[in-house]
Order: structure tokens, then C-alpha cells, then sequence
């Protein structure tokens, strides 16, 4: 049983991260202090950290877990995620890849997709 998760996390200020890591946008730290997304795989049992990815706090966690989930997760596999992570992409390749998931899901995450359907059939 494996779960993913991320969060974002101050790097050290230097010229060459600046080039890959935008600045923190708080108002009140402006320029002082980058900052980075960390999204991680790990055993929900044993606690292990199977995988990581570090990347600009511009992309998004889902496609940070798309990557992990290419080269970590299996058939035997269970994934676990809170509600910052499914998205079509992301369930289409769980699906590719015949992996057991679960997700917790918001009230109204894939609501648009349901309006559109509903109205056709009507």
C-alpha cells in the first residue's frame, strides 16, 4: 500500500536554483527565499520513501505523481491520495497500467464532466 503527497518547501537562495525555482510568493518575503514542490511515494505500512520528485512550485502535484507513478506503481500495487491528485490523466494512467487506487475525492471535482453528460442524455 503505497500513497503519494506533496508539499512545497523553501530552497536556498542561489543563482542557479533561481533559473529552475521560482521565488516564494509570499508578499512579505518577496525575492528572499525560493521555493520548490516536493511530491513523494511512500509505504503507507513501513514508511519508506520509494520515490521523490523535486520540481518548480509552477507545475503541478498531479503531474509531479504522473512521473512517480510511471516507474513505481503496479498490478500489486495500491495507491492511496488525497484529494489534490486525480484528474483524468492521472486515473487514465493508473488504468494503463492496471493498478488498484483509491482517492479521496472534493464534493465537486469532476462535477462539469457529470453536467455535460447528464445534458446529453436528456
Amino acid at each position: 500500500m503505497l500513497g503519494i503527497d506533496g508539499m512545497k518547501m523553501a530552497m536556498p537562495a542561489s543563482k542557479q536554483l533561481r533559473k529552475h525555482f521560482p521565488p516564494n510568493a509570499n508578499k512579505s518575503d518577496i525575492g528572499k527565499s525560493l521555493q520548490g514542490l516536493l511530491v513523494g511515494l511512500v509505504g503507507l505500512f513501513n514508511g519508506i520513501c520509494y520515490d521523490f520528485k523535486i520540481t518548480s512550485s509552477k507545475k503541478s502535484e498531479q503531474s509531479a505523481a504522473r512521473m512517480l507513478i510511471k516507474g513505481n506503481i503496479g498490478k500489486t500495487d495500491l495507491l492511496m491520495c488525497d484529494r489534490a491528485f486525480p484528474d483524468y490523466h492521472t486515473l487514465a494512467l493508473l488504468d494503463s497500467q492496471d493498478a488498484q487506487y483509491l482517492f479521496h475525492l472534493s464534493k465537486n471535482r469532476f462535477h462539469r464532466q457529470d453536467e455535460k453528460t447528464n445534458s446529453t442524455l436528456r
